[in-house]
């Protein structure tokens, strides 16, 4: 179901929307996941997800309009199954949303500042039986699950996050090519949701061991946001180097 305020929600079916190749040009979007953040779990919206506090990880994206890039800081992360987003029709077990916030001048309010978000979207699945093992990514998937699983065994403990995580760990080998639209947050999943949220979505899917990510899964207990209209915007599809381009 879509609904008839608020329009361009998100999430929407990347597919369908028939997106635009397009290059975008050095420096457009880039980000820093290197250092090592240490975060807490928290209740909220999207169910628990993990939350950053002075987090010094970033992302940096140009917005429509401007000529130099935007920087955002990395608030938190948290995971959706099935995927919200899809791909003509498909979904994966599960996505991350990694979400960043930045600070500008409400353009509606005079005097005001307003938060906006970019918020990139990472596909998960399970790896092949001779796919090569992400160790980093599992030992993050297995120390979420034991939190989880002590807080379900003993409500009156506080949640504990996994040991620090180096959030790269979480990328896929080659996240060059990406989906780009504008939308919104998806903390409601049966009712409209605000938010001036820059989506990107990677394209190569983040492969771990099928074990570890069917245990967490288990656990996460969420309900996804089914896709929503396009009402009229356009989808960019950035393509690996050496892709094509329009």
């Amino acid at each position: 179901m879509s609904f008839a305020i608020l329009p361009q929600q998100s999430p929407i079916d990347l597919g369908y929307a028939q997106p635009l190749t397009y290059r975008f040009p050095a420096g457009y979007f880039s980000f820093n996941w290197d250092a090592q953040e240490t975060g807490h779990i928290v209740e909220g919206p999207h169910g628990k997800h993990i939350s950053f506090t002075n987090s010094v990880s970033h992302a940096d994206l140009i917005l429509p309009g401007a000529t130099s890039p935007t920087r955002f800081q990395m608030a938190q992360f948290h995971f959706h199954s099935l995927s919200e987003h899809r791909v003509n029709g498909h979904r994966w077990p599960l996505e991350l949303h990694v979400v960043h916030t930045a600070i500008e001048p409400d353009p509606w309010s005079s005097g005001k500042d307003r938060t906006i978000y970019l918020v990139v979207g990472i596909f998960l699945d399970r790896q092949k039986a001779d796919g090569k093992k992400d160790e980093a990514a599992e030992k993050f998937f297995r120390g979420l699950t034991e939190r989880l699983a002590e807080k379900e065994a003993d409500d009156s403990k506080a949640w504990r996050a996994p040991d620090p995580v180096r959030p790269r760990d979480l990328l896929p080998a080659d996240p060059t090519a990406y989906w780009r639209y504008e939308g919104s947050l998806t903390s409601n999943v049966h009712a409209p949701n605000g938010g001036y949220v820059s989506w990107i979505v990677l394209e190569e899917v983040k492969l771990i061991d099928g074990t570890v990510l069917d245990d967490y899964i288990a656990r996460l207990k969420h309900e996804a946001k089914v896709p929503q209209e396009l009402d009229r915007r356009f989808v960019l599809h950035n393509p690996k180097a050496g892709g094509a381009t329009a």
